[in-house]
């Protein structure tokens, strides 16, 4: 009999499906969200100061002979062999009186022919020294050597001027309008009508030297600006212009594409409701 119940037990576990024995799985987990790739990084120091080397040497068709992008530091020089450096002087639309002329490189010389305007070259310079050397084209009369730093093409700047009947002087052109800038001195060209001249510029100080001698002045009204070239009643010739000085940032930083940041907004000065008094009642 007992033989009889164990074999009716296998039996029973045989035909059990085999579903029902087996473990049920545990359900999958949900795939986890991948976590996004970060951004690029910026290019590396060097990529960037190569860049930004690279389109210094673009812009001028003078000679760069040196530059140093961390400091934005930039020398150039002009000889005026090559008719295409007068690509990097543009005439101011500011000219004194009105008088607009023209320039041209020629002979080894950049001239400046009946104009009133200033030949300015691209970049604003916050500290700067330039040099040149002039010669009088106009034939008897006066006409006068200019160089200029800090100008906006808009008729501000500090210039220095070589030669401008017998004398030369520092002076400021603010708005169009001209003052002298310390003391004015007999040029030591008036007899030879040609020389050289130069003109420093740097927190605040004015340094122009003509000659063998310098005129010195302190004023800050104009901080940065353009290296520019002016003849004043007659024509100019300009020769080996050298230009030395650092540039501007917020212009470097325009010339690559670089928008300023934006200014702060300006303070909330809307009155503001007092709150109601509260009333603290009986306790």
């Amino acid at each position: 009999m007992l033989h009889r119940v164990i074999a009716a037990l296998f039996a029973v576990l045989l035909a059990a499906p085999a579903a029902a024995l087996a473990v049920e799985a545990a359900p999958a987990e949900p795939p986890k969200e991948q976590p996004k790739a970060p951004p690029p990084p910026p290019p590396p120091p060097a990529d960037a100061d190569a860049a930004l080397t690279a389109k210094i040497g673009a812009l001028y068709k003078g000679k760069v002979v040196r530059f140093d992008p961390r400091t934005l530091y930039l020398e150039l020089l002009y000889e005026f062999k090559d008719e295409k450096e007068a690509g990097d002087f543009a005439l101011s639309d500011w000219a004194f009186g009105g008088r607009k002329g023209s320039l041209k490189v020629a002979d080894g010389g950049l001239r400046l022919l009946k104009t009133h305007q200033v030949a300015l070259v691209p970049g604003r310079f916050s500290s700067v020294t330039a040099a040149v050397d002039f010669a009088m084209l106009t034939s008897g009369g006066e006409a006068a050597a200019c160089l200029t730093v800090c100008s906006d093409g808009a008729g501000n700047f500090f210039e220095i001027v070589g030669l401008y009947h017998g004398n030369a002087s520092l002076q400021k052109c603010s708005a169009g309008g001209f003052s002298w800038l310390g003391r004015t001195v007999p040029s030591p060209f008036a007899r030879d009508r040609r020389g050289s001249m130069g003109i420093g510029f740097a927190n605040g100080q004015i340094r122009a030297p003509v000659g063998n001698q310098a005129l010195e002045a302190k004023d800050a009204q104009f901080t940065a600006g353009q290296v520019g070239l002016r003849a004043y009643e007659g024509d100019v010739e300009f020769r080996n212009l050298r230009i030395a000085g650092t540039l501007e940032r917020a212009w470097v930083e325009q010339l690559m594409g670089k928008a300023p940041p934006p200014p702060p907004p300006p303070p909330d000065t809307t009155p503001k409701p007092k709150p109601p008094p509260v009333d603290e009642g009986e306790f």
